[in-house]
Parts: C-alpha cells; sequence; structure tokens
C-alpha cells in the first residue's frame, strides 16, 4: 500500500493496487491536502486489515481497506525530500470468546 503526497497538486492518495487485492473494488483514494506552514502533518493508524489517515489534525481523512497477508511482518517508510517520521506499536490482546 503507497501513501503518496503531490505538493504541486495538493493531492494525498492512498494506493492499494499492489496489496493483495483480488476484488474488483476501487484501488486509490484522493484527497486535497494542502501544507501548513511548508508541512504536511499525517497521522497514520495502520491494522492488518486498514489505514486511516488524518490530514492536518483531522482537516481530511482517508479511509482504505487493505488484505494484508497474514505472513506479513514488517512496514517500510520512504521519503523523496525532507520528512520526520514518529513510529509508535501498540499491540492488542484479543480475547478468547465465553
Amino acid at each position: 500500500t503507497d501513501l503518496i503526497y503531490t505538493p504541486e497538486e495538493e493531492v494525498l492518495q492512498i494506493d492499494r493496487k499492489f496489496s493483495g487485492s483480488r476484488r474488483a473494488f476501487i484501488h486509490q483514494r484522493r484527497c486535497q491536502a494542502r501544507e501548513v506552514n511548508g508541512a504536511l502533518k499525517l497521522r497514520i493508524i495502520l491494522d492488518r486489515y486498514s489505514a486511516e489517515v488524518f490530514v492536518n489534525d483531522g482537516e481530511k481523512t482517508i479511509t482504505a481497506t487493505i488484505m494484508t497477508e497474514d505472513s506479513a511482518k514488517g512496514i517500510s517508510f520512504f521519503a523523496t525530500g525532507e520528512a520526520v517520521i514518529d513510529v509508535e506499536k501498540y499491540s492488542l490482546e484479543e480475547k478468547e470468546a465465553k
């Protein structure tokens, strides 16, 4: 799943066409996203089956279902230009059904 920002067009796009989906649904979502003081602030929340992106403290949002294979064990971040990345990982425990 790619998250792509094009500053010239002020467009943020999530693209999941190479994310294991075999279904016929829209693979890209886009929204207008304007930089504030020369920066774009993103909060990204991922779990095994979804990605939620909050732009500039919730000014805009993008949500997408992702089909992550059970064998997936990592995540990578890449940027062209300058990026400040702060990552926090939370593990959720499954509760047994009674």
